[in-house]
């Protein structure tokens, strides 16, 4: 099976939107310090308050690093608690994030600034006085990043799907493997589906059909139908942020935005088991 073309540059749109809410989050902040100083009457110094605000530039990657951590681990795969599985990621994330930046404002100060700040010096002051935007953040974060893994027990990835889709017709009880299943397509009231060379029709909808399909074969590429990754050969952009993807039968099927993401990433992850 051929691996179908990727969209271009995902990653890179992500980086520059990324860049872009940081430049201005660090510009608020700055602007928010050269107010205080005014309304105070005390020195400003925007070079410091850049500085020091740099810890903005840690979340978004100490995030991702935890999360994966956490997600990838058989340690806290194993854990039933949900809640200490997310105190855990918070303790780690604050922990780290709190000694990345007092070092980085270390070596900044050191290799261009007059005045060296000391890295444990740094540590207890923000310790003693942003402790709680970390916790807030990270904890806020953990609604996030981990709300579509409400349990990270591990399981056989075929225990408790469908094998089989049985159904009546007229006096006759149809029994398909999902094996051979290409894809199905919602045709309310019913759901149709699709093998080689036939259709079928089921009551019932994708919302509820979905959850009993095998998750790392089927998945979800438009609100209205779910393809086999066995039988994806390849696809095609619209140039309009959607996609046609082709079946090994010559199918084609649309690719919506919105599931790009999650079916390239379960495409990769087929493709390698």
């Amino acid at each position: 099976m051929n691996s179908p073309s990727r969209p271009r540059n995902p990653k890179i749109k992500k980086t520059i939107k990324f860049l872009v809410l940081l430049a201005i989050v660090l510009a608020v902040a700055v602007l928010q310090d050269f107010l205080s100083s005014r309304y105070h009457e005390y020195p400003f110094y925007a070079s410091e308050s850049f500085l020091f605000n740099l810890f903005w530039v840690f979340i978004l990657p100490v995030a991702a690093g935890f999360r994966w951590i956490v997600l990838s681990l058989p340690f806290f795969q194993r854990l039933k608690s949900t809640l200490l599985r997310n105190i855990l990621f918070v303790a780690m994330a604050t922990i780290t994030h709190l000694i990345l930046f007092s070092a980085l404002v270390h070596l900044i100060s050191w290799l261009f600034y007059e005045h060296t700040f000391s890295f444990w010096r740094n540590l207890k002051y923000t310790v003693s006085q942003d402790l709680y935007k970390y916790l807030l953040i990270y904890g806020a974060s953990t609604l996030l990043i981990f709300r579509k893994n409400k349990s990270l027990s591990p399981t056989n990835p075929a225990l408790g799907f469908k094998k089989n889709l049985s159904f009546s017709s007229g006096r006759t009880t149809l029994v398909i493997p999902t094996e051979d299943i290409l894809y199905l397509a919602a045709a309310s009231p019913y759901v149709e589906i699709h093998t080689p060379g036939k259709k079928h029709l089921q009551s019932g909808t994708l919302k509820a059909l979905l959850p009993t399909l095998d998750p790392s074969k089927f998945v979800q590429i438009h609100k209205s139908t779910i393809v086999h990754l066995k039988y994806v050969q390849s696809m095609h952009s619209r140039l309009n942020g959607d996609y046609d993807i082709v079946l090994s039968n010559g199918t084609e099927l649309r690719l919506s935005r919105n599931f790009t993401e999650s079916f390239r990433k379960k495409f990769e992850e087929h493709s390698t088991s």
